[in-house]
């Protein structure tokens, strides 16, 4: 049987994101990895090339920030206080100019993904259940 999603990591791609503890954590938080439907998930990466990863004074500093912000169900909700963890992150008076940009890059490779999350992000009441007939006629495309 061919996979109905895909679990899309936020922050890719996994060598650059996994070559530090701090953008590992990071990369890997459940907040940030959201199910998309097979046809979309490749979509988005054939028009979002990549992510930039954050300096480990960013990483650690956008952490820190992101602890603040409980998960919620709703997937843009946890991506909207994750790009607001890296604004905040990027503008404390001890980041470089450098990593300020970066901050910025990563906020904007995002925004560059909400679409192609908002329009096949898989319902979450779907995903324990992903085999039934229920997932098959709500995930066909006609």
């Amino acid at each position: 049987m061919n996979r109905l999603y895909d679990q899309h990591h936020m922050l890719f791609y996994r060598k650059a994101y996994d070559s530090m503890e701090e953008t590992r954590l990071m990369r890997r938080d459940d907040r940030l990895i959201i199910p998309l439907d097979v046809l979309t998930h490749q979509a988005l990466h054939k028009e979002v090339s990549c992510v930039p990863p954050p300096s480990i004074h960013l990483a650690r500093a956008a952490m820190q920030e992101f602890q603040d912000f409980s998960k919620s169900k709703d997937y843009l909700v946890n991506i909207d206080n994750f790009q607001k963890s890296i604004d905040r992150a990027s503008k404390l008076y001890k980041m470089r100019e450098i990593e300020k940009h970066i901050g910025q890059l990563i906020i904007h490779a995002i925004d560059l993904q909400k679409p192609f999350i908002k329009s096949g992000s898989v319902p979450q009441e779907y995903i324990f259940n992903a085999h039934s007939a229920e997932w098959r006629n709500h995930g066909k495309r006609t």
